[in-house]
């Protein structure tokens, strides 16, 4: 499947708000020419943009710039509750119209390497959100220009290059077979395979396309999705390893410390003490 490039059809107003309340949220990827702005309500996942895979929680507030493909995905498969998100899509052109240009500024020039705003001051700001649609423009003014000065974090090193046809079709492609077949250790002469290229070119290819390798990538996932088995207290380490489709325990012991900056045993207590 490709990365699909929504078209938002908005007669009424210049932005588009909604609320996105699901079981899941199924892996995704896409891209639109509005900016994104998302607040998680219930629910945690993964957002994959660009070269990195971030965790999302309650209370999480992420700004996504034009054309930036992205994926969410849900992850407490455990939880009897929905994910929930606030979602409004907004024109550069609109942002520029309602806000000061030193604020207006501030967004836009950030938003295309993607922005994840501080949680607690986030969630002071987005809980007093109305229903999102419609949306006022005055009460979206009010919160932007807050978000303008508030602190945050920037997600990318760099901007997304931006793909040739081809190219991002042959992305897209992989990238959905593998987060189809993360249960089990994967390689890059299998992916290779699954593209039907020789090894060095799909090296190339996803160097290129992603800005680094392709396990790196494999790899990034399954960290973040073994941290978030490991909130689990009931959760082995050596289910979360067999699950997750880690090549061996002495692999994920070193990749997760190389991350994390300490073992796996020692974050769960450290997220069992918050």
């Amino acid at each position: 499947m490709k990365a699909q490039r929504q078209i938002l059809k908005i007669p009424e107003q210049s932005f588009r708000g909604f609320r996105r309340a699901e079981p899941s949220f199924g892996y995704f990827r896409h891209y639109h020419p509005e900016l994104e702005l998302v607040f998680i309500e219930e629910g945690r996942g993964l957002l994959m943009i660009g070269d990195r895979v971030l965790n999302w929680a309650p209370g999480d507030l992420f700004l996504l710039g034009p054309q930036l493909a992205h994926a969410w995905q849900s992850l407490d498969a455990e939880s009897t509750s929905w994910n929930s998100a606030v979602v409004l899509q907004l024109p550069a052109e609109s942002i520029s119209r309602l806000l000061p240009s030193a604020a207006s500024n501030s967004l836009l020039e950030r938003a295309p390497r993607g922005l994840r705003f501080d949680a607690p001051k986030a969630a002071s700001l987005c809980r007093s959100l109305p229903d999102p649609h419609p949306f006022p423009e005055q009460g979206l003014a009010k919160l932007l220009v807050q978000l303008a000065a508030a602190p945050a974090e920037m997600l990318l090193e760099e901007e997304c290059p931006e793909l040739r046809r081809d190219v991002a079709l042959r992305l897209d492609k992989l990238l959905k077979w593998t987060h189809q077949h993360l249960d089990r250790p994967l390689s890059s002469a299998e992916a290779a395979a699954f593209l039907g290229v020789s090894l060095p070119s799909f090296c190339r290819f996803f160097r290129n396309a992603m800005g680094l390798a392709y396990l790196d990538y494999v790899d990034e996932i399954r960290l973040a999705t073994s941290c978030e088995a490991l909130r689990q207290p009931d959760a082995s380490l050596e289910s979360i390893i067999a699950a997750q489709g880690w090549r061996s325990a002495s692999w994920f012991h070193r990749r997760f410390k190389a991350k994390m900056g300490c073992t796996p045993m020692s974050w769960r207590k450290r997220q069992e003490g918050k």
